[in-house]
């Protein structure tokens, strides 16, 4: 066992021996964040215990208070998309994802396992965006987008105000900060279609002839069938005109003699579509309105319209 003495004298020299260590790390680097400590080293001891010495940090001793070492890195954008099918009035929605090729790619291939082709983009956006979906009487859907939600339910009321009737709002979607998908689980209802079609040339004895076809599930579907009725019948190439989805067609007169078509969500809208649809300076009026749903194959006399 030690004596005092040797006690006394061990300690002093371990003094001596840390003082120089100290010392040298002080010449060696300059003072920082760990006191006179080399980098990477940080400070022990104290004058209560009477010595002091350097220790290696261990992961986390240079961040005592549990901070980030760096500043986060900026926050990754996050995209969204909305599809649509005319045949149907549902929607494909996604949001979260990282780019706007993801975001379209996810939904219209959710879009296509339900109703095959046919699938659009109704609306897209990114970050702190709203789309806001409106639609009428016979689910057509219209839609805006905005960073303000308020401003993109006013926006698509309005687009849906100004070409139809019957306009709520049914859908809003907000962005997320990961990939977040909004499809039906369930079979849409698919919308039956009157359509009309022509001869492509204006063949004298064909020019003021329109075929009609109405009640036919599915858009292309319809529009196959009165494309081919309008070729056997005259022999020629022949074109979609008009076609409305679960709504009706307005058959409707300028007052130089000139005949139009258009769709509509209803009879009581029928009047405000015309007037949309009625050329500049010229007054119109309604000359039938045939209904989507009603099965029927017609050759409509455009001459005798007028």
């Amino acid at each position: 066992m030690l004596s005092s003495h040797s006690f006394n004298f061990a300690r002093s020299a371990l003094y001596v021996f840390l003082a120089a260590l100290i010392g040298i790390a002080g010449i060696s680097a300059p003072a920082n964040a760990e006191g006179r400590c080399p980098p990477g080293y940080y400070p022990t001891g104290g004058a209560d215990v009477g010595w002091f010495a350097c220790a290696p940090m261990g992961p986390t001793d240079g961040n005592p208070q549990g901070e980030p070492d760096s500043a986060p890195g900026p926050i990754p954008d996050a995209f969204m998309s909305v599809i649509a099918h005319p045949d149907a009035s549902v929607l494909w929605a996604t949001s979260g994802y990282d780019s706007g090729p993801a975001a379209d790619k996810a939904a219209l291939q959710a879009c296509q396992r339900q109703m095959g082709k046919g699938c659009y983009a109704l609306y897209g956006g990114y970050n702190a965006f709203v789309i806001v979906v409106a639609q009428d009487a016979i689910g057509h859907a219209f839609a805006a987008g905005d960073v303000n939600n308020e401003v993109a339910r006013s926006k698509a009321l309005a687009s849906c105000q100004q070409q139809s009737v019957g306009c709520e709002i049914t859908k809003t979607f907000f962005n997320s900060t990961g990939p977040k998908d909004s499809f039906p689980t369930f079979i849409p209802l698919i919308r039956k279609y009157a359509v009309v079609a022509w001869t492509k040339a204006a063949a004298p004895a064909w020019r003021w002839k329109t075929w009609l076809v109405s009640g036919i599930s599915g858009l292309d579907a319809a529009v196959d069938a009165a494309v081919k009725r309008c070729a056997a019948d005259t022999g020629m190439e022949c074109v979609l005109g008009e076609y409305s989805g679960s709504g009706i067609l307005v058959h409707f007169a300028d007052n130089v003699g000139a005949t139009y078509w258009t769709d509509s969500a209803n009879e009581a809208a029928a009047p405000k579509r015309v007037a949309l649809n009625c050329p500049k300076e010229r007054q119109c009026r309604i000359i039938a309105t045939y209904a989507a749903d009603e099965l029927r194959t017609s050759i409509i006399e455009e001459d005798q319209a007028k």
